[in-house]
């Protein structure tokens, strides 16, 4: 009994004191994956941003509500920072293609509302 007891006592002790290892040195494939997240949190935000903002778009638009070209710069200015982001990233003629068709799109949704 006394040996099992000082078993379980040790194990906690053993798996506590863990040696501390130096850091890996920076590479630059850590470089490489900080930005794809950088881009994929940014993009993130900006496309959870564009689906309030036509969500709003569309209730003001229904609504004829004073708010309506409010909103309509807002989503102007999404698909700008939009653009913007994606330029580094895929070069500025795929961002401006994209932002041709995004700023099209946004406004069939706007229509179809």
């Amino acid at each position: 009994m006394r040996v099992a007891a000082a078993i379980l006592l040790t194990i906690p002790l053993i798996a506590c004191s863990t040696q501390t290892a130096s850091p890996p040195p920076p590479s630059q494939t850590a470089s490489a994956q900080s930005q794809a997240a950088d881009l994929r949190t940014h993009l993130d935000l900006l496309l959870g941003e564009h689906v309030m903002i036509v969500a709003k778009e569309s209730v003001a638009a229904v609504a004829h509500a004073y708010d309506y070209p409010a909103y309509t710069a807002l989503l102007n200015a999404n698909s700008s920072d939009l653009t913007k982001l994606l330029a580094p990233a895929f070069g500025n003629t795929a961002a401006t293609h994209l932002q041709q068709a995004w700023d099209a799109q946004n406004g069939f949704l706007v229509d179809y509302a």
